[in-house]
């Protein structure tokens, strides 16, 4: 009886093990969304919309401001700002700096996740990877808004 109640718990504790092995395996999985997103949302951040993938939620990023942090040079948007990601009652967060283009309107950030809650916690440090194209825009005239961005794709990654 007792060799017996040795090998229950012995199998029971190896399978405790299998099971939670690959969940802490994922954890340094790159995580691959696509965000669909738009200016001009009364009460929003700069830019606001939807992401879905590895993560499902709303996102908003938000120009910095001051100095010389956003810039036009040219044909060519150069900016720093910071997003933040709602899923449920949990937020990831973080800044990036990026550049976009007014000749094809592609635009790409890089970034780091500084701050994030819940079962998201273990992103922070994370880097953050955008790669998109908005809708055409004149920044002379104002025409083309509001400027959409459908299709971004967003990564965020183990450091």
């Amino acid at each position: 009886m007792r060799t017996r109640l040795v090998v229950i718990v012995t199998a029971a504790l190896l399978l405790m093990v299998a099971l939670a092995a690959p969940a802490v395996a994922q954890t340094d999985k790159p995580l691959n969304c696509v965000v669909k997103m738009a200016t001009g949302v009364e009460g929003a951040p700069d830019w606001y919309g939807t992401i879905r993938g590895d993560i499902n939620g709303m996102i908003g990023f938000s120009e910095l401001q001051g100095g010389a942090l956003n810039t036009v040079n040219g044909t060519t948007e150069h900016f720093i700002e910071s997003w933040t990601i709602w899923v449920g009652g949990d937020t990831i967060s973080g800044v990036n700096e990026g550049v976009w283009s007014f000749v094809n309107f592609k635009f790409r950030a890089n970034g780091v996740v500084t701050n994030a809650t819940g079962d998201w916690a273990y992103l922070v440090g994370y880097r953050f990877h955008e790669l998109g194209v908005t809708s055409p825009f004149d920044p002379a005239t104002g025409e083309g808004w509001p400027i959409t961005a459908d299709g971004l794709q967003l990564r965020l990654v183990a450091p």
